[in-house]
């Protein structure tokens, strides 16, 4: 049994809601520290000791903070936490399962007794070592700061031309590369068509229907979500301030200029849009 507990506009579970939730031993909680859209990060802390409290296992989802933010292992509120290579620069297909001392795993695929019997199979140590490599960059040369500032840059010179623009996501605590907007009187894909400079997204654009929200803006906004085009904008480790400043004023302008002709284009696939960093 698989219960989905909401959020409020900021993308934030209720605590509350999820200590009721929990209602066996057997529960696994499973959230993700940072949302991969919006940014918001969840208090993985507190989450972990209500969890534990209730006797149950947490489970986090760490793909988007790997490399970037500080997560609770030691501390002991984490059982299972998950990350990808690809998130910090390392190579595609590779991945970590971390667990937690006396969680005790039954393996999906069965077999030899590579990775302590968990997962059978050639190793990809290619895969691996590459991993293991961009974790030590990212510890090294990781600079969070470097990129909410650039971030905050971004988002200021959007917010002073667009000054009704909204901003998705928790502002407090939100990933320090990601930024997230909606924006009303513009369809979604005709800001992608104008836009073949910038590489960004929405949660919707690489959908077949790209003219429903994603499930993400659906548990923020509710049917409002359908009257708003949202965009999340990703800063990388090479991006710098020139490309900040150039991609606001691009998209500034594109806005500008939809809503002033009215001639927001109806396109229902944009599957060949790939997001990358600016």
């Amino acid at each position: 049994n698989v219960e989905i507990l909401g959020v409020d506009r900021q993308g934030r579970v209720d605590l509350d809601q999820l200590e009721a939730a929990i209602d066996s031993p057997q529960t696994l909680v499973s959230i993700a520290h940072g949302n991969n859209e919006i940014g918001t990060i969840h208090p993985i802390a507190k989450i972990g000791e209500l969890v534990h409290r209730k006797g149950a296992r947490l489970h986090v989802d760490a793909a988007q903070t790997l490399g970037l933010l500080k997560i609770p292992l030691v501390e002991g509120h984490i059982d299972l936490l998950s990350a990808s290579s690809h998130k910090i620069y390392g190579p595609k297909g590779v991945g970590l399962l971390y667990h937690r001392k006396g969680i005790k795993l039954r393996p999906v695929l069965r077999g030899s007794s590579q990775e302590s019997g968990i997962r059978p199979g050639t190793l990809n140590v290619p895969g691996i070592v590459g991993f293991a490599t961009a974790c030590d960059i990212a510890r090294e040369f990781g600079d969070p700061q470097r990129l909410a500032e650039m971030r905050d840059l971004l988002e200021t010179s959007i917010s002073n031309r667009l000054p009704d623009i909204i901003i998705n996501g928790d502002r407090d605590n939100r990933l320090p590369h990601n930024l997230h907007v909606s924006v009303r009187g513009v369809e979604t894909a005709a800001v992608f068509l104008a836009l073949p400079e910038l590489a960004f997204s929405s949660g919707s654009a690489c959908l077949s229907d790209a003219n429903q929200p994603s499930h993400v803006m659906t548990a923020l906004w509710g049917e409002q979500a359908e009257a708003m085009a949202s965009f999340r904008f990703s800063v990388g480790r090479f991006s710098n301030r020139d490309q900040m400043e150039l991609a606001a004023t691009l998209f500034c302008e594109t806005i500008e200029k939809l809503r002033g002709s009215g001639a927001n284009l109806e396109v229902t696939d944009l599957s060949s849009h790939e997001e990358a960093e600016l």
